[in-house]
């Protein structure tokens, strides 16, 4: 990972919208780091095992249904039926290509 300028820009502006557990979206054209800036951020995470992780990388052949149980996967039923992640950690949903899925 080369720390551009505006690589850490970035990462100060999503380190700052995670901290107030705002959803953030990335838009930009293929190759512009957006996967690679992510990966860096739950890696150097204050304490990686705080967050619960799904990267789910879509094809043309992804499905709701998949992108569904990757996620359940990483999550348990609290009283209520509520899903959330272990006590402790926050969720960390990375969908990366999500233009290429058509179903």
């Amino acid at each position: 990972c080369v720390a551009t300028e505006e690589f850490v820009a970035l990462e100060l502006r999503l380190r700052r919208l995670t901290a107030i557990n705002a959803p953030v979206l990335l838009a930009g054209a293929a190759g512009s780091g957006k996967s690679t800036l992510l990966r860096y951020l739950a890696a150097s995470a204050a304490s990686p095992s705080a967050l619960a992780s799904v990267l789910f990388r879509t094809s043309p052949s992804s499905t709701a249904r998949r992108l569904q149980t990757a996620v359940v996967r990483r999550l348990h039923m609290r009283e209520g039926g509520i899903l959330s992640p272990l006590p402790g950690r926050r969720l960390l949903l990375l969908v990366d290509d999500l233009q290429q899925s058509s179903r």
